[in-house]
């Protein structure tokens, strides 16, 4: 039998009964809009994770970070989140830290702004418990796509390990 390919936003609840997996439904099936990364809204993982205190703490920390950001002119559009935050829905523990990635867009602001508006996120980050990393949307396409690509790979898996293991987040916070 030949499969469909169903290229609509999945269902976020069964993909968390599934336990978050890179794909929820046959690879031949799957496609970019409806597997990992699935895009989440503030509400989604306020709705997502209303049962896990922790998770809403550190997302609520990724907030206060990424709003500095943009109230110095660096705007983050996307975080994808991954590690632990999200391996770790398998099995309900809780997770050390948050994972995840910033694409940000510098606007209005002076090249040499940016530079020292990242490094300060990333020190806030790591105080809240949040493994920050930064991708400019602006920069050279391959380095853009290689770095998506590897932190997505990154993220999928544990470390030491390499067979994906998890779906990721892609925070939209537009």
């Amino acid at each position: 039998m030949i499969g469909i390919r169903k290229d609509t936003d999945p269902d976020l609840r069964e993909v968390f009964a599934k336990g978050f997996p890179a794909y929820p439904q046959a690879v031949d099936l799957s496609s970019p809009t409806n597997s990992s990364p699935y895009r989440m809204t503030a509400a989604d993982l306020r709705e997502a994770f209303q049962d896990d205190p922790w998770r809403l703490h550190l997302l609520a920390n990724v907030d206060t970070v990424l709003d500095e950001l943009a109230s110095r002119g660096v705007n983050i559009p996307g975080f994808l989140i991954g590690g632990g935050f999200v391996r770790r829905l398998k099995d309900g523990t809780r997770p050390r830290d948050i994972d995840g990635v910033a694409f940000y867009k510098a606007e209005g602001v002076s090249p040499d702004e940016v530079a020292p508006a990242l490094s300060g996120a990333a020190r806030a980050a790591k105080s809240l418990q949040i493994d920050m990393r930064f991708c400019p949307l602006d920069a050279n396409p391959i380095l853009m796509m290689k770095s998506l690509i590897f932190y997505s790979v990154l993220f999928s898996k544990s470390e030491g390990r390499m067979e994906i293991e998890n779906g990721l987040i892609l925070y939209d916070r537009h």
